[in-house]
């Protein structure tokens, strides 16, 4: 299996123009997780490993937050 990091920013690219045109027909997403473990498993297929930890990532939008905060705290985690 190769790197994502391995590939050139010309092939990172191409795989990204190939994964938009076979993927058109998904119901669109703004969970970020969805959308790595779409990328992922479609990558995974073409024997390519696009590794992703988003495990500790804290989606919630705590009570008085704007998401504008929320981004800013995503941003300085």
């Amino acid at each position: 299996m190769r790197a994502w990091l391995s590939l050139t920013p010309e092939e990172q690219t191409r795989m990204r123009i190939d994964y938009d045109r076979d993927n058109q027909h998904l119901p669109a997403s703004c969970d970020i997780r969805t959308k790595n473990r779409r990328f992922q498993a479609w990558l995974a297929e073409r024997d390519i490993d696009f590794p992703v930890d988003d495990s500790q990532r804290d989606d919630t939008l705590r009570r008085g937050e704007s998401l504008a905060e929320r981004f800013a705290r995503w941003r300085d985690a």
